[in-house]
């Protein structure tokens, strides 16, 4: 049997982005956000997956994930980041300044020294 990809998922949520991975078959091993409550969600719905409750603002805490998976020995095939989208969203005020706007920058630049 092949192996299944694995799947890291940076603003999970609750984990509705990273549960159409589990969908087609992918292994989600590990989320992170910053709502106590989305977290119990994800790791409830998400079986042996981690949940950690992380600031992605604080760029020495991507560090810490990155630190995490090679400490595991995990490797990562697929970076989900659904960063948040209110300054974006038709929904909301559009702020193209609002700060979070800049978050996916972050990893991108970051995330590529994962193994």
């Amino acid at each position: 049997m092949k192996e299944k990809f694995t799947v890291v998922d940076l603003f999970c949520g609750a984990g509705g982005l990273s549960k159409g991975f589990i969908d087609v078959n992918y292994d989600v091993i590990f989320g992170v956000d910053f709502n106590d409550q989305a977290l119990k969600t994800f790791e409830e719905n998400h079986g042996d997956a981690k949940a950690m409750k992380l600031d992605l603002f604080n760029h020495d805490n991507i560090d810490k994930i990155i630190e995490y998976l090679n400490d595991k020995n995990k490797k990562v095939d697929v970076l989900v980041c659904g960063p948040p989208c209110q300054g974006f969203s038709v929904a909301g005020p559009r702020n193209m300044n609002d700060k979070r706007n800049s978050l996916y920058l972050a990893m991108v630049k970051k995330f590529k020294n994962i193994k």
